[in-house]
C-alpha cells in the first residue's frame, strides 16, 4: 500500500472518529437538557410554562397609583 493512500485512509478514519464523538456529545447534552428540564428554545429553566400560575412581566412594572375618588380605579394619573 502506498504512503499517500495510508494517509488518506487515516484521515478518513480520524474524520469519522471525530464526527462520532461530536454526535455522541450532542446526544448526551440533548438528553441531559431533556432530563433536567432545560428549555433551549427560550433559555428558561423548567420547560415551557403556561400563562396561568406564572409571574408575568407586568408584575415587574411600576405600581399603579391609587385613583382619586372621581376617577375609575386602577387608571394611571399624569405626572
Amino acid at each position: 500500500m502506498r504512503a499517500a493512500e495510508r494517509r488518506r485512509r487515516w484521515a478518513v478514519a480520524l474524520l469519522v472518529a471525530v464526527a462520532s464523538v461530536l454526535a455522541a456529545l450532542a446526544g448526551a447534552l440533548a438528553l441531559h437538557a431533556l432530563l433536567t428540564g432545560h428549555d433551549t428554545t427560550n433559555g428558561r429553566r423548567g420547560g415551557s410554562r403556561t400563562v396561568t400560575g406564572t409571574t408575568s412581566h407586568a408584575a415587574h412594572r411600576a405600581p399603579v397609583r391609587p385613583a382619586p375618588d372621581n376617577t375609575p380605579a386602577g387608571t394611571r394619573q399624569p405626572r
